[in-house]
């Protein structure tokens, strides 16, 4: 009688989804443009399914589903969520190639020093947030120094581009962490799925700011450094702006509530990350 209700116990824990193994990341990073604030980043992560809660000044969650190709970007300030995901955004592509098309067409019967002045100011409005412009691909190399943090060590590599340092990350094997392989996984998902939204938006107008995020987040770090970067210092214009430090990791069970948007929450329409 045991034995059945103990199988039956199981059974019914699996298909309730109340809470899987998992693992947790902490990692502490220090702003340093802004004099110093310290901000707590939290990485679950639970097979293909990860989330990221950043709490500071402004606490916000990052929810990525590899199953679906689905981004629940969550505002707990405003509890509001958007959905990002490649119909969504190829949609929104769609839409302001178009608008794009319809005012360059409007403009043919313009007037020379009005259509002058009226592209000059699209011009300033767009500056800076177009993605069509090549970047040369980031160079990585050892500095031949180690390190070790919480007792796990790492090798210090350098990552610049046209000769100019943006980051520098101590790393160690994947193996060497628990939950390593697991991270590793996600990570590459999330890259493929990122770079295929910056493919979908193309001239989209919040396209640029969603480029360095991407290229700034932990998961680009790894990538280029070929590890899980215990500690990384950012840089801009040779000054160092940023740095992180791994804390801690914990195997333990994940709600499977932790990868949807909070009860309550309304959903905000992507539309207006053009406004």
């Amino acid at each position: 009688m045991s034995l059945r209700i103990s199988l039956m116990a199981a059974y019914l824990l699996s298909i309730a989804g109340i809470a899987q193994a998992g693992v947790v990341f902490r990692v502490e990073t220090e702003d340093l443009k802004s004099g110093g604030e310290v901000e707590i980043t939290e990485m679950k992560v639970d097979g293909n399914r990860m989330r990221t809660d950043s709490r500071g000044k402004d606490s916000a969650t990052m929810i990525f589903l590899g199953d679906t190709d689905e981004m629940y970007v969550i505002d707990h300030k405003e509890k509001t969520y958007m959905v990002l995901d490649r119909a969504t955004v190829e949609r929104l592509g769609n839409q302001m190639s178009d608008a794009m098309k319809q005012m360059e067409e409007a403009l043919k019967n313009v007037p020379p020093e009005q259509r002058e002045m009226m592209e000059r100011m699209m011009k300033g409005k767009m500056k800076g947030m177009s993605t069509s412009e090549p970047r040369s691909e980031p160079q990585v190399r050892s500095l031949g120094q180690s390190d070790s943090v919480n007792g796990v060590g790492c090798d210090w590599k350098e990552i610049s581009r046209d000769d100019v340092v943006e980051l520098k990350a101590c790393v160690c094997n994947w193996t060497d962490i628990a939950g390593g392989d697991e991270l590793q996984q996600i990570s590459l998902e999330m890259k493929d799925f990122a770079s295929a939204l910056l493919d979908a938006l193309g001239s989209f107008g919040g396209a640029g700011g969603f480029a360095s995020s991407v290229e700034q987040n932990p998961m680009s770090v790894m990538e280029k450094a070929g590890g899980f970067p215990l500690i990384t210092e950012s840089f801009q214009g040779g000054n160092l702006t940023g740095r992180s430090r791994f804390q801690s990791v914990e195997e333990i069970a994940i709600s499977d509530d932790e990868f949807m948007p909070p009860s309550g929450y309304k959903k905000k329409d992507m539309g207006n990350l053009s406004r």
